[in-house]
């Protein structure tokens, strides 16, 4: 809950996700520019999009990673660089599971994703794939929720 989130944790999610993944931006946009071209694929959330009072520092973050990436793909197009997000839902890892279990019980979960069950990794690295290949080549400044159909719910 944002009452109980410390200003240290906040700058830290900023700091991390945000300024971290601008960073890698920058420098992989300027060897992309100067090389022909490429393609940049940021990892969002889905709580980037829909907001999470759960973790409102990591949302934030995670928003503000989606219009990043719409910016650079404006900014960047001209030099043939294609910049795209995923935003995942919830994906079965253990840090996850972990996490998840403190909010909802997994039955809940799975009631709550329309596709009635949790991501898997493969899931994430499937959309991956597809913004990397020559298959998106017309596709910047997107974000690609992969999340069983749980924004569609909001």
């Amino acid at each position: 809950m944002i009452e109980e989130q410390t200003t240290e944790r906040w700058d830290r999610a900023i700091a991390v996700i945000l300024r971290g993944t601008y960073l890698c931006c920058r420098r992989a946009g300027q060897w992309m520019s100067s090389h022909g071209g490429g393609r940049i694929i940021n990892i969002s959330s889905a709580s980037g999009i829909s907001g999470s009072s759960h973790v409102p520092g990591y949302s934030a973050a995670k928003a503000g990673v989606i219009n990043l990436t719409r910016s650079l793909a404006a900014d960047w197009g001209k030099y043939k660089i294609n910049v795209n997000c995923i935003a995942p839902g919830i994906i079965d890892t253990t840090a996850t599971r972990r996490t998840i279990t403190t909010w909802w019980t997994p039955e809940q979960v799975n009631r709550r994703i329309p596709l009635g069950r949790l991501g898997e990794v493969e899931d994430i690295a499937q959309a991956a794939l597809f913004l990397a290949s020559e298959e998106s080549s017309y596709i910047t400044g997107v974000t690609l929720p992969v999340d069983g159909g749980w924004l569609a719910e909001q």
